[in-house]
């Protein structure tokens, strides 16, 4: 009785602690919106106070440089609320052919991959899996290199450059650096010897560090030898102090991301082998602003062909995720691979993984076009500056392309531990150098 209600208590606490931290007043979204601010808004000086007052740089005024954070908040939410999901089948497999389940010899299947067998009616597994990903790059460029070109909104006649307050920009550098470690528990159940269901709950603890920094280029101070600055942080119109920096970051988020819910269901099977079809649902459960979920649900359709061999069972799915989030592409996805029988204790499973984007350009995760500032030149023509919103490649699609390499050892027919290695094949969206996954499933 005394160690069933300890077990409640830290069941309790923990959830309490899961909760608290998943409701923290300032989101990640908000963290990184107010380092924009502080810096184009909060520190800036100006020649004109009602120039100030108008926020020239600031997201509220300036589409540009709205669009610019949107982007980039919305890059991070799509990349780093993904989770790779376990095998719905069981590392142990049952011929049913005689009308008797007898256990095969064969491999304990793939890993991050599905071959088109079903657990059999009555028959369920649990596990976990345990991943940490360093999202370390965003579209190939290290995250602590990423920086931000910010110009002030046209106030005047059309197109910027007609008055001098037009031609100055910021530059913002985050020196950003974003970890995740998520814990995935998943189980699967045999509803009949055809069709499976199951689950996948993410818990993901996201950890964010920045160091902000901002320059302002000032042409307008420089074309007057600075007697007409029209911004700076510190000193003086005539002296100014062009560099500054902002408040740290330094914040962790914890929670619950999108679930999900699968089933599968094992079509037929012939000389070539098995074919299944599968539908898997995420839910909208993860944390929109603390990047943990998308906000929206998404919903996949895979058709699962492998076959069962002595030693090499070889396995491709292909399928389609339809995402309903504003944020994010459908994808095209395929995996192809096979697990090998190394001896009864050890399997080995190799597989290329590709998701690819289809549909057309969606403006929130778009990186702004180069915006043109003109400025009359000495000779009285017009010199025109095409400006970069920012250093990240500004890719049409976020193709992610993966090679995943990882052993399951079963010390016993019911126990299988797991250790998989995930490395990119490409630099589409944000990305990890590297993602290790331990796991442990048990069969029941």
């Amino acid at each position: 009785m005394r160690g069933h209600l300890l077990r409640q208590s830290v069941t309790a606490a923990l959830l309490v602690s899961l909760v608290s931290l998943s409701a923290s007043s300032e989101t990640l979204t908000d963290r990184i919106n107010r380092a924009f601010v502080e810096l184009t808004v909060g520190k800036l000086q100006g020649a004109s106070s009602s120039d100030l007052q108008q926020q020239p740089f600031g997201l509220q005024n300036n589409p540009a440089s709205r669009n610019v954070a949107g982007a980039m908040a919305s890059l991070i939410t799509t990349n780093a609320s993904a989770f790779p999901l376990s095998s719905t089948s069981s590392g142990l497999t049952f011929d049913l052919s005689s009308g008797v389940p007898v256990a095969t010899t064969t491999s304990t299947g793939p890993i991050f991959a599905d071959r088109a067998t079903t657990l059999g009616r009555g028959r369920r597994n649990f596990g976990f899996n345990f991943s940490q990903r360093n999202l370390s790059r965003v579209r190939g460029l290290a995250t602590d290199k990423v920086a931000f070109r910010l110009t002030r909104f046209n106030i005047g006649a059309p197109g910027l450059g007609d008055q001098s307050s037009e031609w100055d920009t910021i530059d913002l550098y985050f020196d950003l650096k974003m970890d995740a470690t998520i814990l995935a528990l998943y189980g699967t159940y045999g509803l009949t010897d055809r069709l499976d269901v199951g689950f996948a709950v993410p818990i993901i603890n996201l950890t964010m560090t920045a160091e902000p920094t901002a320059r302002i280029n000032s042409v307008s101070g420089q074309a007057s030898n600075f007697n007409n600055t029209q911004y700076w942080y510190g000193g003086t119109q005539s002296n100014p102090t062009l560099t500054t920096s902002g408040t740290p970051i330094d914040q962790s988020v914890l929670g619950f991301g999108d679930i999900a819910l699968r089933t599968k269901y094992h079509l037929t099977k012939n000389r070539l082998g098995d074919l299944a079809a599968l539908i898997e649902a995420r839910l909208p459960t993860g944390n929109e602003d603390n990047f943990l979920g998308v906000g929206d649900a998404s919903f996949r359709f895979m058709m699962l062909a492998s076959q069962t061999g002595e030693k090499i069972s070889p396995h491709v799915n292909v399928g389609f995720d339809w995402r309903l989030s504003d944020l994010d592409r459908n994808d095209f996805e395929v995996v192809i691979g096979y697990d090998q029988k190394l001896s009864d204790k050890f399997t080995m499973a190799l597989d290329w993984q590709g998701q690819f984007e289809v549909g057309g350009k969606i403006a929130a995760i778009s990186i702004p076009d180069p915006i043109s500032i003109g400025r009359p030149g000495s000779n009285g023509m017009i010199t025109t500056d095409q400006v970069l919103a920012t250093n990240i490649p500004n890719y049409s699609k976020d193709n992610i392309v993966n090679t995943s390499f990882g052993v399951k050892y079963a010390p016993g027919p019911k126990w299988l531990f797991i250790l998989n290695l995930m490395l990119p094949n490409n630099d589409g969206g944000i990305r990890s150098n590297t993602t290790w996954t331990f796991g442990m499933e048990a069969k029941l």
